[in-house]
């Protein structure tokens, strides 16, 4: 993974909140990326891309994973905070 940047979220009164996630590769085809537990949907090798996070007071975990010809890389995860 080159890079992988997530925006603060915050919840106001909402039930869930975007957090915009930011990422660029190199020798991916693709990624996928995913929320909690929740099946992770596939995106290019770089971009930009809205997920809704819930707001309940817990921390959420974003996690990314490049995919190419040989297989699934190393993912990586990075928590948000809910405010």
């Amino acid at each position: 993974m080159t890079t992988f940047d997530l925006t603060d979220v915050n919840c106001g009164f909402a039930v869930t909140a975007p957090v915009t996630v930011t990422w660029a590769t190199a020798n991916a085809t693709a990624v996928e990326i995913g929320v909690d537990d929740m099946s992770p949907k596939g995106y290019g090798p770089s971009g930009t891309t809205t997920l809704l996070v819930p707001c309940d007071d817990e921390p959420h975990e974003i996690a990314i994973t490049p995919e190419s010809d040989a297989g699934s890389g190393e993912s990586e995860s990075k928590n948000v905070s809910v405010d």
